[in-house]
């Protein structure tokens, strides 16, 4: 991982705050930096984060060459609302897995959050 970021100028990584520790545990051992910004599942944070994806997705701006993990995480998702209109993620089987498209999402939401501090980033990288 080290070697992959070493020439990105990373700006935010979202992360979900389950077992992040480990995470954590393994940056610090090999003496990586990462400016780590939580990022919640419920509505309050997903829901901006869905509208930023949905935006790119629309406006032609994400192209991930038919990869297939990503696009099956993609097949498994559906959006739930809150009774006030925020959206979420949600597998829509049992079995399904949402992880990579989930993190896209997160990804675009950390960037458009910290798009209010400096201009959005040409490249957005899901690894």
């Amino acid at each position: 991982m080290a070697e992959i970021l070493a020439d990105v100028d990373i700006q935010a990584v979202a992360f979900d705050r389950w077992r992040i520790d480990v995470l954590k545990r393994e940056l610090d051992r090999l003496g990586l930096e990462l400016p780590l910004v939580e990022w919640g599942q419920g509505f309050k944070d997903m829901s901006p984060a869905l509208d930023a994806l949905e935006a790119a997705l629309l406006n032609g701006e994400v192209a991930h060459g038919a990869h297939p993990v990503l696009t099956w995480n993609a097949a498994n998702a559906v959006t739930v609302k809150d009774p006030a209109g925020n959206r979420k993620l949600d597998k829509s089987r049992p079995t399904g897995r949402i992880d990579g498209i989930q993190a896209l999402a997160m990804a675009f939401g950390v960037a458009t959050r910290t798009e209010q501090v400096q201009t959005m980033p040409d490249e957005i990288f899901f690894v």
